[in-house]
């Protein structure tokens, strides 16, 4: 180890203690949280904050909107949309067999377009 690391990994240990500790109550905070969300007496901005605070947690932060400077200097944010039909009635095999059977059909008839 090198002696110019060391100040580090002394100022890291206690960090990674406190980050030990505060996991620690990790179920309790939720649980106070989620208390805090649905008791109706709560003041309504503490039951908005208590839910935000959960779903920032359990999904994560939602990332700030991506945005584009036009030629004229002005910010524009972008919007990413993507369609997908997915058939709620098959199963994860299903869908993988089908798509096993239309690579197979896409080798045998390579300059073909699909879908088959």
């Amino acid at each position: 180890m090198k002696a110019r690391n060391l100040p580090a990994m002394i100022a890291r240990k206690p960090r990674l203690e406190l980050e030990s500790l505060a996991r620690s109550y990790t179920k309790t905070a939720i649980r106070t949280l989620a208390g805090i969300m649905n008791d109706e007496g709560m003041a309504p901005l503490a039951r908005l904050a208590a839910a935000q605070a959960l779903l920032d947690r359990g999904w994560g932060r939602p990332r700030p909107a991506e945005t584009h400077t036009l030629d004229n200097g002005c910010s524009q944010p972008f919007t990413k949309v993507v369609h997908e039909i997915v058939d709620v009635t098959k199963t994860a095999e299903e869908f993988a067999a089908e798509r096993k059977t239309e690579e197979e059909i896409a080798a045998a008839h390579p300059g073909r377009a699909g879908p088959f």
